[in-house]
């Protein structure tokens, strides 16, 4: 005769399975999503399309709220510089490349700062810490543009020499900007700019 406690185990042993399994169809369950699911006739190509998508939005979604917060005014600024650049003709469409990077940065450098309600405030510029916030923040709209279309980063390259020399230009340009007291509403942090010898 085999001792209780044998029996015991092997129940303790069937209950742990029976958890697991139930956690696992759980998870498989709460994983599986109808858009990755290739409907009748879809091809390869869009399911897979779908799924890096999906996959960029659910990390996106993922981020800290300060990080999406941070997100949405330079989600904005690019929409006001893309609505403008189109329609000057100094970018061909709303992807974000070298190129249009770089005007970008050339958009943000010069512009005023905004108010919360978005209104310039005459005599500003905007600062160092901006310009950078803007500048990883349209590599994150590029993010999700190669996600749609991966042939991006051979084709169209976003993060060239080009443009981190661009981008350290300007923000040395704020930063002495800034220090030398060159804008007119902003008090110059340094005690010997501005003042009469």
């Amino acid at each position: 005769m085999m001792p209780w406690w044998t029996n015991v185990t092997s129940l303790m042993e069937w209950v742990v399975r029976r958890w697991e399994h139930s956690m696992w169809v759980t998870l498989r369950a709460s994983t599986r999503m109808k858009s990755h699911v290739p409907a009748e006739g879809d091809d390869f190509e869009s399911y897979n399309t779908q799924v890096r998508v999906s996959t960029a939005q659910r990390w996106e979604s993922n981020r800290r709220a300060g990080g999406r917060n941070t997100q949405k005014p330079v989600v904005k600024s690019w929409q006001i510089f893309l609505d403008r650049a189109l329609a000057e003709g100094k970018v061909r469409d709303d992807i974000v490349d070298e190129h249009s990077l770089l005007v970008f940065l050339e958009f943000s450098v010069n512009r005023c700062r905004r108010n919360k309600r978005g209104e310039y405030i005459p005599n500003t510029r905007v600062g160092a810490s901006q310009i950078k916030k803007e500048f990883f923040g349209a590599l994150r709209i590029r993010k999700m543009q190669d996600a749609r279309d991966p042939s991006f980063s051979t084709c169209r390259p976003v993060t060239t020499v080009h443009v981190y020399d661009a981008l350290k230009t300007c923000v040395d340009k704020a930063l002495s900007d800034a220090r030398e007291g060159f804008i007119p509403a902003d008090d110059a942090p340094d005690i010997v700019a501005n003042t009469w010898l």
